[in-house]
């Protein structure tokens, strides 16, 4: 086709690391890449689809439950020549006398398909077993793609597997075939119409570990499929996959199992909301949605009228013309056939056509006359919806088999994409399905003793006439019941088939499907419908008809005014086949299908879309579903608050199953946005109120892990007994306290969960097993992690993530002591409140306090103030090249006596330096440096690091009062600067003039952050951090060392030369304003900025995101290091520790507003929360 596919092969050690289409990386490097050159061949009549039908086929197997292929788009260049514009390269004699606009680096766009070997078996998280390519090309019509280490060599098992499918039976089958996903795969292949599926374009994948289902446990083949390019329209007459070539589906329980599974698939995914959905998103890919730039036409461009897809590249492919492949001028050709813009939303739209059009076929593979009814759905819970009280009831259990044939219910729920279209796939209902099992009577007489009606009728005895699927009749392939005898000795055939309509009101119009050859007379229940090909609607047994062109295809004819044939009850259809002749027709045959179109007004009414760019949420992948329900008056459900989140949008239904196996479509989904959940005493009075993470070592010769002393503590803070049987740890660790020692917890009550019971009691005693519930599985990460508390009817009590960070209690991490939340903070658990820092202390005394409240700590002695980078020079003192100091304050009006009190650089060393013996008045400072204290002699204590390290203060009488004091975690330190506390003895530090001894008065003034847009309301928004110069002066971002950078959430550097005027302003951003200027004019446009200069007003792109939950952000200034090679150090300018929960504004999360700095001077802190006011975005002017 002239526009080339391709295929990467890497080295060994040199794998490629592929990401999916929205840039996460797939988690197995690949070692071969396969280009798909995202361009139909001429004859197939759908160039412009651009990869679409291929990617959305492969997405849709993988959804279905079948592993297929993983793609992604690419813009592909080859840079073989001098020049980018094609116009001043080589020609191509004859077809070209010079470069052409064509001949540049640009190829177009381009798509990865993931190759089906063992790598892929990783991805698709599949054992390791043998993978086979089938092909008739290939020896023995298979090639070995992936040996499992248990595997045959030889091909002997795909060749015996493949031998013994052919005439099967149905254990065989269930033993042999995981039959779930061929199931799957058969749903998918029809839905997109792989008719290229035959003896080729599929893999046989053996795997190697035993799978148990209705046929007990044995090893099982899968069918996985291949070459999805030529799908979604009906290029292909008709297709059949190997297995049901065999005739998998002659075997009843199989036949039913899979007609209920692609009924599900309809259902839940191949409809016109979510395949429709599912197409929007994969076209936003490739097409900007807003109208941007797209690649699509550029790949057009490149290639719709390319020299090497004219007709003089290639004169003939094959024994035919080159158009067959190529052609000019083929983009967008069948839009404009049906209607549409030559464009490829009109293709997006023709694929959309085509899922209205298959609905049809997926019906007639799914339907069975005999399925219970739907049930209908309805609510019980209040109209918010509030998540721990979702309670649902359905329609009692029909069976057009009777009463008495109950055997199962299920529920789901999903969630889906907000703004989701309800689709209604009973808007036809099935009558009479393709492929179903008709009474028929061969014509070597007339049907009944006289000639005329009565065999048309509903009450004539037809008992003694022969039954058989359809299709009957004879030369055909796709024949079901061969009538091998008809040629020669009857040219006729008579059909019978009743139905059931259960509610006639709803019928608007009926649908007629009829495949015939070569004439047909169908009546409905003795009224005459339809003549095909038939001169008469009154023929003889006898009777011949002129020859008919060959149509294997069904023609369809719409009925209207259903209530002039149909009775409520049980009707039939009656259908005569008339051959064209008796000795010389090659074929007869008779399909026939009928349905029923739901009458006007009873549908939903459309709810408008809203889809974005992003992965979207899809009905097919449930959150949740029930067990099968026995008991056919438990028709109430709750969904557990567990499975579900606040303000997400989903969807209920519920099915039936009859004790033939046959489940019914799933109910029409009832769709809801969840609310916040009803007060319950769990959610409201049940707390985290301590958390040992990483506790202090053993004593001397205790051999013990000291993570065997890690606790959870929770607490009952209302006034009623909670049960805490659905109560469990999800995350981080896990624990059920339904099969723990307590289960219910009274007021005021303590209950803990230990890693380890015997560690625990052996340091804190007997007394406190009483309170232990048990053992937790996991442990605490030292580092941090998240943890998730919750109750499985009423949804999460607490979540949050814990790190040992900036920000973070310092002693809890090493020191011996726990976590403990401020009372402030308890009733907010449930909203997020322990995600942020500084709403944590450390325990009073080491050890914590568990199963008892923790006192709060009193206030006494504080560092207040130190220096760690000081140049010193005294010849008598060669040892010492600083002399670093640390200030205390006494923040009591009492003298402190410092007996047993020590100074430490190092939380896991507390004991580096005992201050000696002095008191401290009240009101007042002390302070020691390293030439005379801390680090005399030079070679104990220790000194402090100007790179950045931690100070510790600790008081340690060797009692249960031992305890860190206090601490202070620093970064890098300016020259002759010291870091101290402003006021004197307050909770922030500052930097500052140095001022031992005395009050701190003189903080330095710097670039500070003075407005974060950490949470936008509309995800199109961007995010965004404003930096102010408060000074008189330009200040540039950089110095002697480097650029200053910003930290923490996210990570960007400045560029050279980056300055802000005095009283100025600069924006930094996510995206590059510079040559993103698509998202620069968005920017100013949401934000109302006015001009904006890239690299004056505005810079970017960062790397990371401002967290929507807590997070610590800095800008900071490299330091030269002491020694050549080493790192530079970094000094934070500012640094903002902010929050989206109470005790910092929380309107700037999600509503509109920024987080905006009330005082930007030096006496301020930017980790101050009432520093910080919710406000109007204003970015790069005065607020």
């Amino acid at each position: 086709m002239g526009k080339n596919m391709w295929k990467f092969n890497f080295n060994r050690g040199h794998r490629f690391q592929a990401r999916d289409d929205y840039g996460e990386k797939y988690k197995t490097k690949w070692d071969k890449l396969n280009f798909s050159a995202c361009i139909q061949q001429g004859s197939f009549g759908q160039r412009g689809e651009q990869g679409m039908f291929e990617a959305l086929s492969f997405k849709l197997f993988n959804m279905a439950g079948v592993p297929a292929s993983k793609t992604n788009w690419l813009h592909f260049r080859i840079i073989d020549e001098r020049y980018e514009d094609g116009n001043l390269n080589a020609s191509h004699p004859p077809l070209t006398s010079r470069g052409t606009q064509y001949d540049g680096d640009f190829w177009g766009l381009y798509m990865t398909i993931e190759q089906m070997d063992g790598r892929f078996l990783d991805e698709h998280d599949l054992p390791d077993g043998n993978l086979y390519k089938m092909d008739q090309a290939y020896p023995n019509g298979a090639k070995l793609n992936n040996q499992g280490p248990t595997g045959v060599s030889d091909k002997s098992d795909v060749l015996n597997f493949r031998n013994n499918y052919r005439s099967a039976s149905t254990n065989w089958w269930g033993t042999n075939v995981n039959l779930a996903s061929y199931y799957g795969l058969y749903a998918i292949y029809h839905a997109v119409w792989h008719g290229d599926i035959t003896s080729k374009n599929h893999f046989f994948y053996l795997n190697p570990e035993p799978d148990t289902n209705e046929w007990g446990t044995n090893i099982l083949w899968w069918q996985l499929p291949w070459d999805l390019d030529l799908t979604w329209t009906c290029y292909y007459s008709g297709m059949k996959d190997p297995f049901s070539q065999s005739g998998v589906f002659n075997h009843s329980e199989i036949n039913i199992a899979c007609r209920n599974r692609v009924r599900e698939i309809v259902d839940l995914l191949f409809n016109s909301d979510q395949t429709n959905q599912l197409i929007d998103d994969f076209a936003a890919i490739i097409d900007d949605p807003d109208g941007g730039p797209s690649m699509v036409e550029a790949d057009r461009a490149m290639w719709d009228y390319h020299w090497v897809v004219g007709d003089g590249t290639y004169p003939q492919y094959l024994n035919r013309d080159a158009s067959f492949k190529a052609g000019h001028g083929r983009f967008y050709q069948e839009a404009v056939d049906r209607g549409y813009q030559r464009d490829f939303a009109g293709m997006v739209q023709v694929m959309k056509d085509f899922v209205v059009e298959r609905g049809s076929h997926m019906n007639s593979i799914s339907g069975d006359s005999a399925i219970p009814r739907t049930p209908t759905v309805t609510a019980t819970c209040p109209s918010t919806f509030p998540i721990n009280c979702l309670t649902f009831e359905t329609s009692p259990f029909s069976d057009p088999q009777g009463s008495g044939t109950f055997a199962a219910m299920k529920w789901r729920i999903a969630e889906v994409a907000p703004g989701s279209q309800v689709a209604v796939q009973n808007d036809r209902i099935i009558l009479i399905d393709e492929g179903a099992r008709w009474k028929y009577f061969k014509g070597t007489r007339e049907p009944a003793t006289t000639r005329g009606p009565v065999w048309r009728q509903v009450n004539f005895d037809e008992s003694s006439w022969l039954s058989g699927n359809t299709p009957i009749g004879y030369g055909e392939s796709f024949i079901a019941t061969n009538l091998s005898d008809m040629r020669g000795r009857y040219s006729t055939v008579y059909l019978r088939k009743k139905f059931e309509v259960t509610d006639l009101d709803i019928i608007g119009n009926l649908v007629l499907d009829v495949r015939y050859d070569d004439g047909v007379n169908i009546w409905i229940n003795g009224f005459h419908v339809l003549s095909g090909n038939a001169p008469s609607s009154e023929l003889p047994f006898d009777a011949t008809v002129n020859n008919r062109s060959e149509n294997h295809g069904f023609s369809s004819y719409t009925i209207s005014d259903p209530g002039s044939y149909l009775i409520s009850g049980t009707n039939v259809v009656a259908v005569q086949v008339i051959n064209s002749y008796l000795s010389n027709s090659s074929d007869c045959f008779i399909d026939v299908r009928l349905f029923g179109e739901i009458a006007e007004g009873d549908e939903p009414t459309a709810v408008p879309r809203s889809y974005s760019s992003k992965p979207g949420k899809y009905e097919i992948d449930s959150v949740w579903e029930s067990p099968e329900i026995t008991d056919a008056s438990d028709r109430i459900v709750q969904i557990p608050a567990s499975e579900v989140k606040v303000g997400r949008t989903y969807r209920v239904r519920s099915r039936f199953k009859d004790n033939s196996g046959r489940w019914s479509h799933w109910s029409v989904p009832l769709q809801f946005v969840t609310g916040e959940p009803l007060a319950a005493g769990i959610l409201e009075d049940l707390r985290i109120t301590e958390v040992m993470y990483n506790p202090a070592a053993p004593p001397a010769g205790d051999s013990t892990d000291n993570e065997e002393f890690e606790f959870v503590e929770l607490m009952n803070i209302g006034d009623e007994n909670l049960d805490l049987s659905s109560v469990s740890f999800v995350d981080g660790i896990t624990f059920d306290f339904d099969n723990g020692s307590i289960t219910s917890l009274g007021p005021g009550e303590f209950v803990l969960v230990v890693r380890n019971r015997a560690a625990f009691i052996s340091r804190y005693g007997t007394d406190l097993s009483r309170r232990i519930a048990g053992e937790y599985s996991g442990k605490l990460s030292n580092n941090g992690e998240n943890i998730t508390l919750e109750d499985f009817w009423n949804s999460t009590i607490v979540q949050f993530e814990y790190n040992d960070n900036r920000g973070w209690p310092l002693s809890p991490d090493g020191g011996g002591h726990s976590l403990v939340p401020l009372d402030s903070a308890l009733i907010g658990e449930p909203a997020g409140s322990l995600n942020y820092g500084d709403n944590w202390r450390a325990s009073n005394y080491i050890g914590g306090s568990p199963g008892h409240a923790d006192p709060e700590p009193e206030t006494t002695v504080v560092l207040n103030e130190f220096m760690a980078h000081t140049d010193f020079r005294d010849p008598q003192l060669p040892q010492h090249e600083s002399n670093d100091w640390i200030e205390l304050y006494n923040t009591t009006p009492e003298n402190i006596d410092l007996r047993h009190w020590y100074l430490s650089d190092d939380i896991g060393e507390l004991k580096k330096w005992p201050i000696p013996a002095v008191e401290i008045a009240g009101r007042s400072f002390t302070s020691f440096d390293e030439v005379t204290g801390f680090h005399n002699p030079a070679g104990t204590g220790f000194g402090l690091n100007k790179a950045g390290e931690e100070v510790v203060l600790s008081y340690l009488p060797g009692t249960s009062e031992d305890r860190v004091v206090d601490t202070v975690r620093f970064k890098g330190q300016l020259i002759d600067a010291s870091l101290g506390r402003y006021p004197d003895g307050s909770a922030y530090w500052l930097g500052m003039m140095p001022s031992r001894d005395w009050a701190n008065d003189n903080p330095a003034i710097n670039v500070v952050i003075d407005e974060l847009m950490y949470h936008p309301a509309n995800d199109t928004d961007a995010e965004y951090i404003e930096l102010y110069n408060p000074t008189t002066s330009r200040i540039y971002l950089e110095n002697a060392e480097g650029p200053w950078r910003l930290d923490g959430a996210v990570d960007y550097t400045f560029e050279g030369n980056t300055s802000i005027v005095a009283g100025g302003r600069l924006i930094v951003v996510g995206f590059d304003p510079y040559t993103e200027t698509d998202l620069l004019a968005a920017f100013i446009a949401a934000y109302d900025t006015g001009r904006l200069t890239a690299g004056a007003d505005i810079t970017g792109p960062w790397a990371g995101s401002l967290s929507n939950s807590s997070e610590r952000l800095s800008i900071e200034m490299p330091q030269a290091a002491d020694l050549p090679g080493d790192p530079v150090s970094w000094v934070i300018a500012d640094e903002v520790n902010y929050a989206d929960v109470s005790p910092w504004p929380e309107a700037a999360d999600g509503i509109g507003d920024v987080l905006q700095r009330i005082f930007t001077d030096q006496y301020h802190s930017g980790n101050d929360p009432d520093n910080w006011q919710a406000a109007p975005p204003t970015p790069g002017s005065i607020p």
